[in-house]
């Protein structure tokens, strides 16, 4: 397998606690209605057809060493966060992927040949494939259009939702509603609409998603947070997601699974 060496997940990532039921209109639109998830404080909801994937990384001994999310873009290859793979702290040697109750093994893994394990890379991408399709629809790369400052998201992740001393479930996939604050090339800055939804391990390498012509498409993969240190995975902070849409991230993207969904 081709993975090098890497980090438990940094804590640049995003518990998702604000789904709640739509009353109707875009504005107010809730996380699961766009893709079914069980969330915090909000509407329960199956999991089972989701194409946001928990990855468990093992390490030499077969210890679970982090945890990470991600989303399936083909029926078998899953783009996720660069620093999940790889740093200079912890050799992993297998990478589970979960999803619709399956769990396969990774049989390869790739890592943006741009990103420099630096907080802040705009190309904190990576991709891992699995060697047969989960029964799941993949989720498409958006192409054909670019996000606005004030435009809403959702962003999915099966991070933890409390203290960092909490066991983090791969079965406790959670939707947050956002507001889009910042666009660049490299990055979509976002910041929640509900306090006590915060960044919390487990989450990165997830989706942020909009809905495009009623169809839940991919725009960003979840990269940064800011933590309060008097509240652990509660603090209303920004977060940043990696732009695909910057053509170095989504031609990496085509190198690697020339057949990923694409809108």
């Amino acid at each position: 397998m081709c993975y090098v060496r890497s980090i438990l997940i940094s804590l640049a990532i995003i518990s998702l606690a604000a789904c709640t039921k739509s009353e109707g209109g875009q504005e107010n639109r809730s996380g699961c209605s766009d893709l079914n998830l069980r969330v915090f404080n909000g509407e329960q909801c199956s999991v089972s057809s989701s194409p946001v994937v928990s990855l468990t990384l093992k390490g030499e001994e077969g210890q679970t060493v982090g945890t990470c999310s991600g989303t399936l873009i083909t029926r078998n290859d899953v783009l996720t966060a660069a620093h999940c793979l790889v740093s200079d702290e912890v050799i992993i040697t297998a990478v589970e992927v979960f999803t619709n109750g399956a769990v396969q093994d990774a049989q390869s893994a790739y890592v943006h040949p741009r990103y420099d394990k630096s907080a802040g890379s705009p190309f904190d991408i990576g991709i891992v494939s699995v060697a047969n399709d989960f029964p799941v629809a993949p989720m498409a790369l958006l192409l054909s259009s670019t996000v606005e400052v004030g435009q809403k998201a959702t962003v999915y992740g099966y991070g933890l939702n409390g203290e960092f001393s909490q066991i983090r479930d791969r079965l406790d996939l959670r939707a947050a509603r956002v507001e889009i604050t910042g666009v660049s090339a490299g990055f979509i800055q976002s910041q929640a609409d509900k306090t006590n939804t915060s960044v919390c391990p487990g989450d990165s390498g997830g989706a942020m998603a909009v809905v495009e012509n009623d169809r839940l498409s991919l725009v960003g993969v979840t990269s940064l947070g800011v933590l309060d240190p008097s509240q652990p995975c509660r603090g209303t902070l920004a977060s940043a997601f990696i732009n695909m849409s910057n053509a170095a991230n989504f031609n990496f993207v085509f190198d690697k699974v020339p057949d990923a969904a694409v809108r």
